[in-house]
């Protein structure tokens, strides 16, 4: 640990090597710097490069430029929310941060060059002239093999008088009436796999919600009284679904807490714990790319 804080390094971040690397630590980080930026959590390029320049890594070594490009890469799509950046912008952004590390002037043909190289290497993925970090391209592809596979079959659709009929009943138990937006929403969400549904505050949103619950309990014989109904309510974070336990009087939890996950669980191991026949997760805008997965 000594060793490692001599090199320039936070307390924290030997810390963090350490814990991941253990006995294998010192010769690991001479010998490849830049790979903390992939494999270690908190431990950024400027970090690795202050590293890799006490050790004498060239600033245009192929190792600094690839490093550069991984880690624009991912904090682009952090910052803006996608999962792909153009070439063209990744290029830039890189290039700046290469240049202000170390206050010198860089070949933009190197740094390509070895983008062209993470390409080939499957470091990253495209699609034209869109660049994917792994991680999240694998995730959206997933997502979409998940949504071909459970819209594959066509859903148990009940006829809409009879849906209607039910949907009357929970009109009376509730006191309200929906206008024909909202009972064309609780139809189709009732007749569909997977269904979306929209809208800004204080459009009734919630109440659609309540209507989809109590129309979808009448149609299958349940009671919402009991404890062990096959449906589950999940948010992204535990106010929401704390206020959907409130808005439903139904129970509610994280996401995470439904798959049984905690902070150091590993997505790429995780089982299906969502056995249901109801799910609805409110919120789901804030939902990242891989959970959604």
């Amino acid at each position: 640990m000594s060793k490692l804080s001599s090199y320039g390094l936070t307390p924290k971040a030997a810390s963090q090597i350490f814990n991941q690397y253990k006995e294998e630590s010192l010769s690991l980080i001479e010998e490849h710097p830049y790979l903390l930026v992939e494999e270690v959590q908190g431990i950024g390029f400027k970090m690795a490069d202050q590293l890799a320049e006490r050790l004498g890594i060239a600033s245009d070594a192929p190792e600094r430029l690839r490093a550069a490009l991984i880690h624009c890469l991912l904090e682009a799509c952090m910052e803006e929310g996608d999962t792909y950046i153009e070439a063209k912008a990744l290029l830039e952004r890189t290039i700046t941060l290469l240049e202000g590390a170390r206050q010198i002037e860089l070949d933009p043909a190197l740094v390509a060059h070895q983008l062209t190289n993470l390409i080939q290497e499957d470091k990253v993925q495209n699609i034209e002239t869109k660049i994917f970090d792994n991680t999240l391209y694998f995730a959206e592809q997933g997502i979409y093999t998940h949504l071909s596979r459970i819209m594959k079959d066509q859903p148990d659709i009940s006829a809409e008088d009879k849906i209607l009929a039910s949907l009357e009943e929970v009109e009376e138990d509730l006191g309200i009436t929906y206008d024909k937006v909202q009972k064309d929403a609780i139809i189709k969400a009732l007749q569909s796999k997977v269904f979306i549904l929209t809208g800004g505050p204080g459009t009734g949103k919630t109440t659609v919600i309540n209507g989809i619950i109590k129309t979808y309990a009448d149609l299958h014989g349940l009671d919402l009284k009991k404890t062990d109904l096959p449906i589950i309510l999940a948010a992204p974070t535990g106010r929401a679904a704390r206020r959907m336990k409130e808005l439903t009087n139904l129970p509610s939890a994280t996401i995470h807490r439904h798959l049984g996950l905690n902070s150091e669980d590993d997505f790429k191991t995780l089982e299906d714990y969502l056995d249901c026949d109801l799910i609805i997760i409110d919120e789901f805008s804030m939902v990242d790319t891989w959970l959604a997965n």
